[in-house]
């Protein structure tokens, strides 16, 4: 596939104007929420694409580089928060990121939540699927992003304005959320390192942003947000103990692997 002659897929995709069900507006921040009810389960979507410049031996083509999922469910007055993300650098093969996104993509029964779904998000996996090498994997994701625009999916930054929204990292930052962003040069420096672990750590950080960024124009429900908060303590108290774990292992170098190396040190 290529860009001149998009899968048939790709139009089922587009032919929607607008992204959800409306939903009735009033004054404030988080007039596109009103009306909104918080259903069983609420899936949070990050992605990262890049553009790369057509090649003598490869045409012009969108990546898919990264994905984060958050999947937030409501089961017998408790809540529960589930976030997984995949990555993708340049020695893998593209196509397993996009086949990860397609198989977890669903949520019949409750929500999508996304960030600029007509103007960035959806065109940009669009554009990943018509230049993918991999028929199989491009329909896959094609038509599970097909399946679920079936169903409710919620732009979070109406709320902010729109396509004409200042940038995610900034509207975190004015209301509060942590967020380190990661710039497009870094993006694709990872991806020629290799480096999984940032590519996914800025994902994963999205994904929570956007989320703690919706949670106010929910109508009230102490549960979610105190259930929210709690994990989201939990998530950062993990996050730095595995830093420190790391910090605190030896390096291998220091180690003596043989009776030789530890001569070697006191030489």
């Amino acid at each position: 596939m290529n860009a001149r002659s998009p899968h048939p897929d790709a139009e089922r995709v587009r032919r929607p104007t607008r992204i959800g069900p409306v939903i009735p507006a009033m004054a404030g921040p988080f007039s596109f929420f009103e009306g909104f009810i918080m259903t069983n389960d609420t899936l949070v979507l990050a992605t990262a694409c890049l553009n790369q410049s057509e090649m003598p031996e490869r045409a012009a083509r969108t990546l898919l580089v990264g994905a984060a999922i958050l999947n937030v469910r409501h089961r017998f007055g408790s809540w529960s928060f589930d976030l997984q993300s995949d990555s993708t650098t340049v020695t893998d093969n593209p196509a397993d990121t996009m086949l990860w996104l397609g198989e977890r993509l669903q949520c019949a029964d409750g929500q999508l939540l996304l960030w600029r779904g007509e103007d960035i998000t959806v065109p940009s996996l669009i554009a990943a699927a018509e230049t993918a090498r991999d028929t199989i994997a491009a329909v896959t994701l094609l038509r599970r992003l097909a399946a679920t625009f079936t169903g409710e999916v919620i732009d979070v930054a109406t709320a902010f304005g729109g396509s004409k929204a200042t940038s995610f990292d900034a509207i975190a930052h004015r209301h509060g959320v942590a967020f380190v962003p990661m710039t497009r040069t870094d993006l694709a420096e990872a991806h020629r390192l290799g480096n999984h672990g940032d590519i996914r750590a800025h994902l994963e950080a999205r994904a929570k942003a956007m989320w703690q960024l919706w949670l106010p124009g929910v109508p009230d429900d102490d549960s979610v947000r105190s259930a929210t908060h709690a994990w989201l303590f939990e998530s950062d108290a993990q996050a730095q103990r595995l830093f420190c774990s790391s910090k605190e292992r030896p390096a291998l170098d220091a180690v003596p692997s043989s009776p030789l190396a530890l001569e070697a040190k006191h030489d």
